[in-house]
């Protein structure tokens, strides 16, 4: 595990990323399309001044400079396929869905499919169709979509609603139809068959599915909350909603459901095009995180091309610039979020965070004091503005101000737990471990299973050698939770180094590099492992990797001291005496992981 003055994991996670989370299932990658004919033709035939020119653009990022030279080559030859289709892909990569779609029909006419490319035109020509309220031309566009990948899992439940637009639905639908195969419910697509049973007439099955989704306990329930809330408004079930509500708060750290303040009389899916626009959303939340952003930055704009004011699908959008530390674009798109949304808090918030990342972070703070002023007992606010201020090492101030937020709490509640874990690093930072302690414990009260929790306090405490036994069994319950957090992989692999068992924990410290390569910490243990094990060369390369990548100052001295001399005959690396200026698993990076 590695700590530092940034913690910005579970800062998105909890504040950006309420809508979404990665779930633990596999999709089919492997499948191959069954209608595959042609691939794009080699360029043999090609003008290849502005070919090669429109290429390089593209490569290079600059999708307007690529559109212009790879437009000038498709006017003198019009019926090459590759032209064709690397346009296609330039003006997907540019956002400009509305030429793809013209391009992408010409393409199937072409019967030009790349394997493995999750934007086949197939799939713009589909969305075209829909656009149109064609639903007859999208079923055989749909038909045509090579069933692999993130696309296996879209298909089916795009289908559902193109099933229902075509009124072909004589029975309720079952969410187990359009799911998955998974270990867990997927709460996303209960939901959508909600929105499709509702719209079809199948009220019985349509309570019982938004109930069912309504209950989900994991981090991207607010859409599913938010539905559930909208059909209790408009079935005047008010004694439901206000007990949903009561009891959703009270186990999640959710800024949306406390924002909805009018009582709803329309469904938030009320046509075919909509439930559409939800599918592509709800599909981009089950791999947020785990697909390259920039696809998952298109797929997110092709749901709100055919619906605009899918405000999740924007918040998940500015998310995914934050990941590609894009902050202009996260800015920009946050900003746009209307006033009256239940999501205009949240994206307040964040356009204070992506200010801070931009490296205003006196404005930042200013901005945050001005929404405190105008709602002074919101412990949202007070915590953003906590946040804020570890993130920029004022740990005595972010104290102050997670006393304020802790303070308005009446009755604590499972939700409560990322405050007294924010404010015990603050503790921590400031060698007020006795105080750091009391908060991580009384984390762990409230959320006994928090792998970022387990982690932080089972780590701190091998780096004191203090608890070794409890501290193993902790972070050992958070690699259970999450094996592939690299924070945590590394957490495992230092348990391992204070043991001595120098090969096992060289695996993991690899498998976290992978994971991780640019990080100071990783790199530093990864090379005191290898010089316990006679490495000495490629212990000198870790640690040199380590220096490179901009260590903390007490960290950067240990290294310069282990290159020019070599480690101490210690089991223990000596800069894990620096715990608290390394990162945790709730640190690392400055975008959400989910």
């Amino acid at each position: 595990m590695v700590f530092s003055s940034a913690f910005k994991r579970v800062l998105y996670a909890i504040l950006a990323c309420y809508l979404h989370a990665t779930y633990a299932f596999a999709a089919d990658t492997d499948a191959h399309s069954p209608n595959k004919e042609v691939k794009p033709a080699p360029a043999e035939d090609l003008s290849f001044g502005g070919y090669l020119s429109g290429r390089f653009a593209e490569e290079s990022g600059d999708s307007d400079k690529s559109i212009d030279f790879l437009k000038k080559s498709l006017a003198k030859n019009p019926d090459s396929k590759e032209l064709n289709y690397n346009l296609y892909r330039a003006y997907l990569d540019a956002g400009d869905i509305a030429e793809a779609i013209k391009l992408s029909e010409k393409l199937v006419k072409m019967k030009v499919v790349e394997e493995g490319y999750e934007f086949p035109p197939e799939l713009l020509a589909f969305i075209g169709a829909v656009k149109q309220n064609d639903f007859v031309q999208a079923k055989t566009y749909l038909a045509l979509i090579p069933k692999n990948g993130f696309n296996s899992v879209l298909v089916p439940l795009v289908n559902a609603w193109v099933g229902y637009a075509n009124k072909t639905l004589a029975l309720p639908l079952d969410a187990k139809d359009i799911m998955p195969k998974s270990k867990i419910i997927l709460s996303h697509f209960v939901l959508n068959a909600a929105y499709i049973n509702e719209l079809a007439g199948f009220i019985p099955q349509a309570t019982s599915q938004y109930e069912q989704a309504g209950a989900e306990q994991r981090l991207d329930s607010t859409r599913m909350a938010e539905a559930l809330i909208n059909f209790y408004d408009r079935k005047h079930e008010t004694e439901k909603r206000a007990k949903y509500i009561q009891q959703y708060e009270a186990v999640h750290s959710d800024i949306v459901v406390g924002e909805i303040k009018t009582t709803a009389t329309t469904p938030l899916v009320t046509n075919p095009t909509e439930g559409i626009a939800e599918a592509f959303y709800s599909v981009s939340t089950l791999f947020h995180g785990v697909r390259p952003v920039n696809d998952e930055i298109t797929t997110l704009k092709l749901a709100l091309y055919l619906r605009p004011d899918l405000i999740p699908a924007q918040l998940l959008l500015g998310n995914s610039y934050d990941m590609k530390k894009a902050y202009p674009q996260a800015l920009a798109t946050y900003q746009a979020i209307p006033e009256n949304s239940p999501y205009a808090l949240q994206a307040k918030i964040l356009i204070g965070y992506d200010k801070n990342e931009m490296g205003e972070k006196k404005e930042a703070l200013d901005y945050m004091d001005r929404l405190i002023a105008s709602n002074p007992q919101n412990l949202a606010l007070l915590s953003a503005k906590g946040d804020l201020l570890r993130l920029n090492s004022d740990f005595a101030s972010a104290v102050t101000a997670y006393n304020q937020a802790i303070g308005l709490i009446k009755k604590d509640n499972l939700s409560d737990w990322i405050l007294y874990f924010s404010r015990g690093i603050c503790f921590e930072r400031l060698d007020k471990v006795e105080e750091s302690e009391k908060d991580m414990k009384k984390a762990l009260a409230l959320n006994p299973d928090q792998p970022d929790v387990l982690n932080y306090l089972g780590y701190s405490w091998l780096v004191r050698n203090e608890h070794l036994k409890e501290a193993r069994e902790m972070i050992e319950r958070a690699y259970d939770a999450r094996p592939e957090d690299a924070q945590i992989i590394d957490s495992m692999g230092y348990a391992l180094y204070t043991e001595g068992d120098f090969e096992s924990a060289k695996e993991y410290f690899e498998r976290a590099l992978e994971r991780m390569p640019d990080e100071p910490t990783v790199n530093e243990h990864l090379g005191d492992t290898y010089f316990r094990l006679n490495r000495k060369v490629e212990a000198k390369y870790q640690w040199q990797r380590a220096l490179d990548n901009k260590p903390d100052p007490k960290q950067k001295i240990d290294l310069e001291h282990k290159l020019e001399a070599g480690m101490e005959e210690v089991v223990k690396p000596k800069s894990a005496e620096a715990g608290k200026e390394k990162k945790t698993s709730s640190e690392a990076g400055s975008e959400p992981s989910l």
